[in-house]
């Protein structure tokens, strides 16, 4: 194989590259003539054995150092120090971690948490909480567990949020917010801090096992309790008529050989004796008509028991009433009449229809005397009125609140009344002792009415809005008055009225304009835009040196669905006012060579948020304040 072999020039290389295992060993132990060409292809050859030993070795020994900063780097359980959140970027050293802060992107996501660090704080927070909730309820259960061994779980995960992002500084602060928050149990020991969960779902579960077990099991009691309750009664009335013979008391058989067997039968029922034909006839002709003008009888009289429907429908009813029964009576449409001297001689025991209810205490009242006239009268001072018989009324409150019903009877000395339901469902049942304060007369809405509170002048509105001003501050300084020691009651009493009385003024007083204080502008002082001369550009810089800018820069309020400074409202591509003002004042100083400066007058909710966002202007050629 040497003899044929004649290598020679630049293909030796070549043929090296190409060499096998085999060949090269074979290389290595032949003497080939050209000795220079031996030295050249065995020092390659040892260099490409050399690479591919290298590449072919195994890897390192378990428990190396190398080995287990190999697997650390593997599984992410790098230091927490040296990770960026809001990038998503591990570094692993304090060098690598100071070229990430330094860099581009890194500097892109501070802008962009500095515009809302809250709403960042509260995501990460949010993560991390579920994520350790998450991990704590699989694996542990609501066993109690060291808080440590269920965070050393949580970060295995590559991608786990970390603490250092989240509004808990410490894992102890963490701890300490699941136990005030009542979601988990939390002890403190010598060996840390333990935690156990609190399975709030399995106590719904079972409360909602046991309110159904109560719900079948209360109809079941109901009914029982019922019956029960009728066979004890019925067993009462047939003891005290002597019908029912008390049971006898049973004793063991003992009985001597002398006595004698007796033998008691029952006593015999005594019959009646029939009736003749001509009283059967003549019972037959006293109708029913005639039997009810009959004289009361002087015998004691049964009362018939209830049965167990009922008692079922009286148990509806009471809960029912409990249920519908509220503090406010008012509803519009119904006619209520002022019973107090609060608002006035002149609307004292005057009547008005309701045509608005506020917060619940208060009625919008159009007099029925006056029908432009409008007051706001507290329900205090208010009562039902009781209608003619046979007209409509409303039931105000108790457990058919809502209902129209008919006025059927009145009875005065029980201050209540018997009304007949007619609409809906339940039309025709008539109800009996409704108390007067339940019951009110029915007005409506008539067309007219409805002209006029739709169409109302906007002075008569004006006016009704001072008058409701004026109730609800009348009744706020009661209130307060109501408060007062009983020495300094006089004294109060005196400078509120004093004070009722300068707001009542002032209500009054109309806007006024001094029309001949107002005096024109003279002619001269403005002028076209066109007759304006063109400044020189000496003049313009010295005009623009005395120059300030200033920029109100508070909120718009939720209202407008707007949070932060009005200056960071996006307007076009992504540029807020505040970026397109700074470029026009930019423009101008570079321009003219000039500092105007910038005064934003930020309120103390958006103070922060204009700093925050100011940052990023450092390099910009502009002064702010």
């Amino acid at each position: 194989m040497s003899s044929d072999c004649n290598f020679t020039g630049t293909h030796n290389i070549l043929f090296v590259m190409l060499l096998t295992q085999s060949t090269r060993k074979f290389l290595q132990v032949t003497v080939l003539e050209d000795q220079n060409f031996y030295l050249y292809t065995v020092i390659v050859v040892s260099h490409l054995y050399l690479g591919s030993t290298l590449l072919s070795m195994p890897k390192h020994e378990p428990f190396t150092p190398k080995a287990i900063s190999n697997r650390i780097k593997a599984k992410g359980l790098q230091k927490l120090r040296w990770f960026c959140q809001m990038c998503q970027k591990q570094c692993r050293d304090q060098n690598g971690f100071k070229c990430h802060l330094t860099s581009e992107s890194h500097q892109r996501q501070l802008l962009l948490f500095a515009e809302s660090p809250g709403r960042f704080l509260g995501q990460y927070s949010g993560e991390f909480k579920k994520g350790f909730l998450d991990i704590l309820t699989r694996q542990f259960g609501t066993k109690r567990v060291k808080a440590n061994t269920v965070y050393q779980e949580y970060i295995k995960d590559r991608n786990h949020v970390h603490m250092n992002s989240t509004c808990w500084f410490t894992l102890t602060g963490f701890v300490n917010y699941l136990g005030r928050t009542g979601i988990c149990k939390v002890d403190q020991t010598e060996k840390g801090w333990f935690i156990q969960y609190i399975d709030r779902s399995l106590e719904e579960r079972r409360e909602k096992m046991a309110k159904k077990v109560k719900m079948d099991m209360d109809d079941e009691e109901r009914m029982r309790d019922v019956i029960m309750k009728q066979a004890e009664r019925a067993r009462e009335r047939l003891k005290e008529s002597g019908e029912l013979e008390e049971e006898a008391s049973y004793s063991e058989l003992k009985k001597s050989d002398d006595q004698k067997i007796e033998f008691k039968l029952p006593k015999m029922v005594p019959v009646k004796d029939k009736l003749k034909p001509l009283e059967i006839l003549s019972n037959a002709a006293r109708s029913s008509t005639d039997r009810k003008f009959d004289k009361p009888s002087t015998s004691k009289s049964v009362t018939r028991p209830k049965s167990a429907l009922d008692e079922i429908k009286e148990a509806e009813e009471m809960y029912k009433e409990k249920k519908n029964r509220t503090r406010c009576w008012l509803h519009p449409g119904i006619v209520v009449k002022i019973i107090s001297k609060r608002y006035g001689e002149r609307l004292n025991n005057e009547k008005g229809v309701v045509t608005n209810v506020k917060e619940e205490r208060f009625a919008c009242l159009q007099l029925l005397s006056d029908e432009d006239t409008t007051v706001t009268v507290e329900q205090k001072h208010l009562e039902t009125v009781i209608p003619a018989l046979n007209r409509t009324v409303l039931i105000v409150n108790g457990a058919y609140r809502g209902q129209k019903a008919t006025l059927e009877s009145v009875n005065e000395k029980n201050y209540s009344a018997s009304v007949r339901i007619c609409e809906g469902v339940i039309r025709g049942r008539l109800l009996e002792n409704v108390e007067y304060e339940d019951i009110c007369k029915w007005h409506g809405h008539s067309s007219a009415l409805r002209v006029k509170i739709v169409e109302r002048k906007s002075e008569d509105w004006k006016d009704a809005t001072k008058r409701e001003t004026m109730d609800s501050m009348s009744f706020e300084l009661d209130r307060l008055l109501e408060t007062s020691l009983p020495a300094d009651l006089e004294n109060w009493k005196i400078q509120f009225t004093g004070f009722k009385d300068l707001f009542a003024r002032f209500l009054q007083v109309k806007p006024t304009v001094s029309w001949n204080q107002i005096k024109p502008l003279p002619e001269e002082t403005i002028k076209p835009y066109s007759d304006l001369t063109e400044p020189s550009m000496d003049k313009v810089r010295s005009m623009l040196s005395k120059m300030v800018i200033v920029k109100l820069n508070g909120g718009l309020g939720t209202t407008m669905g707007c949070k932060g400074p009005k200056s960071l409202i996006p307007v076009r591509h992504d540029l807020t006012f505040l970026d397109l003002t700074m470029q026009q004042i930019e423009h101008l100083n570079l321009t003219h060579d000039v500092d105007i400066p910038l005064v934003l007058m930020n309120s103390f909710n958006t103070d922060q948020d204009t700093k925050r966002a100011l940052r990023k202007y450092r390099n910009v050629k502009l002064s702010t304040h």
